[in-house]
């Protein structure tokens, strides 16, 4: 579905991700994993074509989309929750996903109903506007907002970043829900065994370049992985 080959990208002369090689199937889930600053972000903001890839080759559902501007990438199936939620402060609930709601490519798909039935605290709160939710509460309207555009591939940013334990709890439930759903994700998070026990697949990122792949099982297997590319 997703395949990133020999990707590099950076901002000005500086030069981030140094020949990315990443695929992801139809309906699995992969994680992307390393310290801060090792170009997780970067990778997605390439992918989403927020950041131009100078070298390489980004295909997605079968289209070269390298150097496609982002609104042509978005349109091809990619919802993305970015790092730091961005929802609108002034509009409700409701309206916040009214707006950007988009039809099931296939099957039944994602409704505004089915995605406040996925976050039962956002059905309660369907009328207030975003600026007086609780960071979870943000957090939840930013996935359900890019549930409902019905993409093929969500990208998760730090989706659990600084929330309360109960909320993250919530949100992990939400995404094996989504798991079961087959919906295809790319994941980023600090929450390692969560993603281990989540996702079919791991890729490490160290100094813009992949230095490991393979599943949980592999990864747990390799006890050093763990300080060498993700100790602070």
């Amino acid at each position: 579905m997703l395949r990133l080959e020999a990707v590099e990208a950076g901002y000005g002369s500086s030069r981030v991700l140094c020949g990315v090689d990443l695929a992801i199937g139809p309906g699995e889930i992969i994680t992307l994993l390393g310290r801060n600053g090792m170009g997780k972000t970067t990778t997605v903001r390439t992918i989403l074509g927020l950041v131009r890839a100078r070298a390489g080759c980004i295909r997605f559902r079968g289209r070269d989309v390298t150097g496609a501007p982002p609104h042509r990438i978005a349109r091809l199936g990619i919802g993305l929750v970015p790092e730091g939620r961005r929802i609108f402060p002034n509009l409700t609930v409701l309206e916040q996903l009214i707006a950007v709601a988009r039809p099931p490519r296939e099957g039944r798909g994602w409704t505004v109903s089915r995605v406040l039935e996925l976050f039962p605290a956002l059905a309660e709160r369907r009328h207030q506007r975003g600026r007086t939710l609780s960071g979870g509460e943000q957090q939840m309207l930013a996935i359900a907002r890019a549930l409902v555009l019905n993409p093929v591939l969500l990208i998760l940013d730090e989706a659990t970043e600084g929330l309360a334990p109960l909320v993250r709890r919530e949100i992990w439930r939400a995404l094996a829900a989504l798991r079961r759903e087959g919906l295809a994700m790319l994941l980023i998070d600090k929450h390692l065994e969560r993603l281990l026990e989540l996702a079919d697949r791991h890729y490490v990122i160290e100094k813009g370049r992949i230095v490991w792949s393979g599943t949980g099982a592999a990864f747990r297997a390799e006890p050093g992985l763990r300080a060498r590319y993700l100790g602070v």
